[in-house]
């Protein structure tokens, strides 16, 4: 994204590789939009379609970015399109008997382990829509290894420096869905960790106290 976040409408940059037979230039780039049937008429419409800024969200991952493309091939044709993070399918580009797939997308980590998500429950307050828990039932796969596990707005899961949290759920024609969150964090332990050392510091400063008194206690009182 830092090689074209800064192309707004108006701003475009062209983007090549030796191995590829065509040339692609970028604009319009929105952190989040919708895209939307054009009205007739509309010239900045691609295909039927324009892109339609929208706010951006308050958590990053509910953003949807989107970008115009202008494809270039060696031989003078062009295409053009609108890639969104929404779209189902790519954009294709055939030259010759070679198809190229072009779409926007987020970035991949692979976990060392994976979820299966067996049941989500929700909770709301008496008499509202307002939730009071999420709950979900899940399946963490390590090497094969199943293990089953409960995910809730307060209990994550842990595993090998990462945490999935509850983050929320979905509601749609294929019913609800459960959303994780999933970070890393080196320090999410350490509250714990100061806890025990508060512990251990207490019960040094106990046992010290009670061996001052029982030494004390021992020596012999004069008569």
């Amino acid at each position: 994204m830092k090689h074209f976040e800064d192309l707004d409408p108006g701003k475009a940059r062209t983007f090549y590789a030796k191995d590829l037979p065509f040339e692609m230039q970028v604009t319009g780039y929105r952190r989040n939009a919708n895209v939307v049937q054009a009205e007739d008429g509309d010239k900045t419409a691609i295909d039927g379609y324009r892109v339609q800024a929208v706010k951006n969200a308050k958590e990053d991952e509910a953003n949807l970015a989107v970008v115009e493309i202008t494809v270039k091939i060696k031989d003078g044709a062009e295409q053009r399109a609108i890639l969104w993070e929404r779209q189902m399918e790519p954009f294709t580009v055939k030259v010759g008997d070679v198809s190229y797939a072009i779409s926007i997308s987020r970035m991949k980590w692979k976990l060392p382990f994976a979820i299966r998500l067996n049941d989500f429950v929700r909770e709301l307050h008496p008499g509202t829509m307002k939730a009071k828990k999420y709950t979900s039932h899940v399946t963490k796969i390590t090497n094969g290894k199943e293990e089953p596990k409960v995910v809730t707005m307060n209990v994550p899961v842990r595993d090998q420096g990462y945490v999935v949290y509850q983050a929320s759920f979905s509601q749609n024609a294929n019913g609800e869905q459960s959303v994780f969150t999933v970070v890393t964090n080196p320090s999410d332990q350490w509250p714990l960790w100061s806890c025990v050392a508060v512990a251990i510091g207490l019960i040094i400063h106990f046992l010290m106290h009670l061996i001052r008194f029982l030494r004390r206690s021992m020596k012999p009182k004069a008569v």
